[in-house]
C-alpha cells in the first residue's frame, strides 16, 4: 500500500517538475524572440509596431528603403547592428536609441576613424577663399614721373552744356563736370583721377578750337576741394595733353580706340578693370542688367532706324552673334559686329555692337541699351537683353577707378596711368 503511494507521489512530483520546466522554457521563448538575418518583414512580430517606426517608403526621394529602429535589448550600450531583409534591401538597424538622430558613437573604434576622417575633410573645405591672387596690388611708384614739375598753364576753359557755351576758370569748370559724372561718395583718388581725366580731356578739346559737350552739376564741397587740389595735373603722351575719354563701367575689360572710332592712339588700348566684371569685391552696379522689349518694338526701331523689315515667326533669327574669327568681338569682348536677320550692313555699313546700341535700338533719342556688350535671348514675345558696362568702354572706368581706389590702394596718379597706357602725369 505505502509502495503504491510513494509511487504515485514520485510520478506526480515528475510529472509536476516536468511541467515546470516546460512551463518556464515556453516563457523565456516568448520574452526573447530571434530575428534572423534573412527574416522577411511580414514576418517579423509586432509589425504594426514597426511601422508606426518612421519606416520611408523606398519610392522616396532618398530611396533608401524601408528604414526603422529594433531594440535588442534594454542595454543602451549595446551597440551591436543587426542585418534584417526588407523588400530586397539590405540596411542597418542600429539598436543604440542615442544614435536615432546618426551621431556617431565615440566609443565605436569605426565611428571614431569616421569622425577623424570627416574633421580632416572639414579641415580642407574650410572658409570660402576670400583671397584671390589677381587682385590688383598698388604699382611701384615711379618717382621720375610722379615728381614733375606740375603743369602751369591754367587759362579758362571753354564747354557746352545742353546747346549752351559757358567759360570760366578750370577750378569751377571741372568741378561743375566732375559733379554731373561721379559721386561725391566716391573715394578721394578716384574722384581726383576722374578731376585730372576731366580737366585734360576738356583742354585736349580746347586746343583743337572745340567746346565739348559735357554735364554740369553744382559740385559738393568734397566734389570743389579734391579737384581744387589737383588742377594743376594733367594728363601727357609723348608730352602732350591727352585726349583722355572715360565711361562709367566697362565689361571687364576698356575697349580701345580703334574698336570704337577706328584709329590707333596708343595710350587707348584695352586693359583689364578688375573691379567692373561682377566679382564678389566688385561693387559696380551696372552689371548684368536686365533689359526687356516687346518684339513690336524691336521690329518698329530696327525697321525705322536701319531700314531693315524683321519678320515675326522668325524672332530667334533676328539678332545674330559672329564668332571672334569673324570679328565678332572687340578685344575688350564687346559686341562689334552682329547681323540682323542675315542683314550684315545697315544703312551702308557693318553693323556693329555699337550700332546696335547708339543707332538702332533707340527711341526718341534715348539708348534702351546701357552697353554694347549684351547677350540676347526670347521669351514670351519679349527680347531680354543683359547688358554688361555702362557706356563705349574706351579710356578710364569710373566704377573700376573706385573700385582701385578703394580695394587696391591706388593713388589718382596709379589709376590714370593704369587706363592710360604710357602717360605722364604732371
Amino acid at each position: 500500500m505505502y509502495t503504491d503511494n510513494r509511487k504515485k507521489i514520485a510520478i506526480s512530483i515528475i510529472i509536476f517538475i516536468v511541467f515546470i520546466f516546460i512551463l518556464t522554457g515556453f516563457s523565456n521563448k516568448i520574452e526573447n524572440p530571434i530575428i534572423n538575418k534573412d527574416e522577411n518583414y511580414t514576418s517579423i512580430p509586432n509589425r504594426q509596431n514597426l511601422e508606426n517606426q518612421n519606416v520611408q517608403n523606398k519610392n522616396s526621394d532618398n530611396d533608401i528603403g524601408y528604414q526603422t529602429i529594433f531594440n535588442k535589448s534594454e542595454d543602451k550600450n549595446d551597440s551591436d547592428l543587426l542585418k534584417a531583409s526588407f523588400a530586397n534591401q539590405d540596411i542597418s538597424l542600429d539598436n543604440n536609441n542615442d544614435n536615432k538622430n546618426n551621431q556617431l558613437d565615440q566609443n565605436d573604434n569605426n565611428n571614431q576613424d569616421n569622425l577623424e576622417e570627416e574633421n580632416n575633410l572639414n579641415e580642407n573645405v574650410g572658409n570660402p577663399d576670400t583671397t584671390n591672387p589677381n587682385i590688383p596690388t598698388p604699382p611701384i611708384p615711379d618717382e621720375e614721373i610722379d615728381n614733375l614739375p606740375p603743369t602751369t598753364n591754367l587759362s579758362d576753359l571753354t564747354i557746352k552744356i545742353n546747346g549752351k557755351l559757358i567759360t570760366d576758370n578750370p577750378i569751377n569748370i571741372v568741378s561743375q563736370v566732375v559733379a554731373s559724372e561721379i559721386s561725391p561718395s566716391f573715394h578721394p583718388e578716384a574722384i581726383k583721377a576722374q578731376a585730372v581725366a576731366t580737366h585734360s580731356y576738356i583742354r585736349y578739346n580746347n586746343n583743337k578750337g572745340i567746346s565739348p559737350s559735357v554735364g554740369g552739376r553744382t559740385p559738393a564741397d568734397n566734389i570743389k576741394k579734391l579737384s581744387s587740389q589737383v588742377i594743376n595735373k594733367l594728363v601727357y603722351y609723348n608730352n602732350e595733353i591727352s585726349n583722355t575719354v572715360y565711361h562709367a563701367t566697362s565689361a571687364g575689360r576698356t575697349n580701345s580706340s580703334a574698336d570704337v572710332w577706328g584709329g590707333t592712339i596708343p595710350y587707348l588700348i584695352s586693359v583689364d578693370s578688375f573691379y567692373d566684371d561682377g566679382n564678389r569685391f566688385s561693387k559696380a552696379k551696372n552689371w548684368n542688367t536686365k533689359v526687356i522689349i516687346d518684339k513690336n518694338r524691336v521690329q518698329n526701331m530696327v525697321k525705322k532706324n536701319a531700314n531693315i523689315i524683321l519678320p515675326f515667326g522668325m524672332e530667334n533669327d533676328w539678332f545674330q552673334f559672329l564668332p571672334q574669327s569673324q570679328g565678332g568681338l572687340t578685344s575688350g569682348g564687346y559686341i562689334a559686329r552682329i547681323n540682323l536677320f542675315n542683314n550684315t550692313h545697315a544703312n551702308g555699313k557693318t553693323i556693329t555692337g555699337r550700332d546696335i546700341r547708339e543707332k538702332i535700338l533707340v527711341e526718341n533719342g534715348k539708348f534702351l541699351l546701357k552697353s554694347p556688350k549684351f547677350d540676347i535671348n526670347y521669351l514670351n514675345n519679349n527680347f531680354i537683353f543683359s547688358t554688361y558696362g555702362y557706356g563705349h568702354g574706351v579710356g578710364m572706368s569710373q566704377d573700376g577707378a573706385n573700385g582701385y581706389a578703394s580695394n587696391s590702394s591706388y593713388s589718382y596718379i596709379d589709376i590714370l596711368k593704369h587706363y592710360y597706357t604710357g602717360v605722364q602725369v604732371k
